[in-house]
């Protein structure tokens, strides 16, 4: 609003922990997950399950983003992340995201 027009949530790119399945390739789909750094540092996300639909909410770090027309994603392929947490850079909402920067080495 206010005639901004970055996006609101930081995303990070992370590997994935596991395959993560669409239920209908017909629509863009995202899925509650957490995220974490391995021993290296490098990003890991993996898929946050619980019982109930509300606790997910609650407790999910992320969302993963199945886009339409895609039927999965695969264990181990690197991903965006929608982190709904506080940023992990300490930077503003909006502001380059740390994955890219990670991504680009050359920058």
């Amino acid at each position: 609003m206010g005639g901004d027009n970055r996006h609101p949530l930081q995303t990070v790119f992370a590997r994935l922990t596991e395959d993560v399945k669409a239920r209908n390739q017909a629509w863009t789909e995202f899925k509650e997950a957490t995220l974490f750094q391995d021993p290296e540092g490098n990003w890991q996300v993996r898929l946050y399950r619980k019982r109930s639909r509300l606790q997910a909410l609650a407790n999910a770090q992320g969302f993963v983003c199945i886009p339409e027309g895609v039927d999965s994603l695969k264990s181990r392929e690197i991903v965006p992340v929608q982190v709904l947490v506080p940023r992990l850079d300490g930077k503003k909402a909006g502001s380059d995201s740390i994955g890219k920067q990670r991504r680009s080495p050359a920058s």
